[in-house]
């Protein structure tokens, strides 16, 4: 059931859509009635729908869907990193060692692109009837850190410091090559206020 609730930008857009259901702000801060109270009144609108410029990974054909679970609900932890939960898995045999690589490597390039929204519904795996998941599409992998707060107060200059930890730091540098080549890209694009220099920043060899 949290699984497929709304959750955070999602989940507050999904309330101001849908005022006449009462919803807390943030569903997922409510209680488990709330969010069947959204799925149950509301239920077409679901996360799964929102995808820009793809189809999205769980549709099967016209109007089926694929099973899918997050890394929390697999794993049953949702404390932690990406990473630690992944070794868990894999370590009861539900992950594959490539699986656990993949995850790790996202953990760590998540890490280096300033993405602090690294929680265990933000990776999402397929199960199967073997019992072993495998790992979905990657999604919401963006620089959070200079995500437009509440207060409006953006950001004037590169604040992340990555680190790899001891379950990271073997995939580091791979992770590190495709980081910098995703603040390249960043770097080629129109963009607003201080984050040309915030990206500049985060560019340069010497940054990570």
């Amino acid at each position: 059931m949290h699984d497929i609730a709304p959750r955070g930008f999602l989940s507050r857009s999904y309330v101001q859509h849908h005022g006449d259901l009462g919803l807390l702000e943030d569903v997922t801060n409510g209680s488990d009635n709330h969010i069947l109270i959204a799925l149950s009144h509301r239920g077409e609108d679901l996360p799964g729908n929102l995808v820009i410029g793809r189809e999205s990974f769980d549709r099967s054909g016209e109007m089926g869907r694929r099973a899918v679970m997050s890394l929390a609900a697999a794993s049953e932890q949702v404390d932690g990193t990406w990473t630690d939960a992944a070794e868990g898995m894999q370590r009861r045999g539900e992950l594959s060692d490539e699986s656990l690589h993949r995850i790790a490597l996202l953990d760590a390039y998540g890490a280096l692109i300033a993405n602090t929204d690294r929680h265990q519904y933000n990776i999402s795996l397929f199960p199967a009837e073997s019992g072993v998941y495998t790992v979905a599409p990657a999604f919401d992998q963006l620089p959070m850190t200079y995500a437009p707060p509440a207060s409006g107060n953006l950001r004037n200059s590169a604040n992340n410091d990555p680190r790899p930890a001891v379950n990271t730091l073997a995939i580091w540098g791979q992770a590190q090559e495709l980081a910098a080549e995703s603040w390249r890209r960043a770097s080629e694009q129109q963009l607003s206020d201080s984050m040309p220099a915030i990206v500049k920043e985060h560019a340069s060899p010497d940054y990570s």
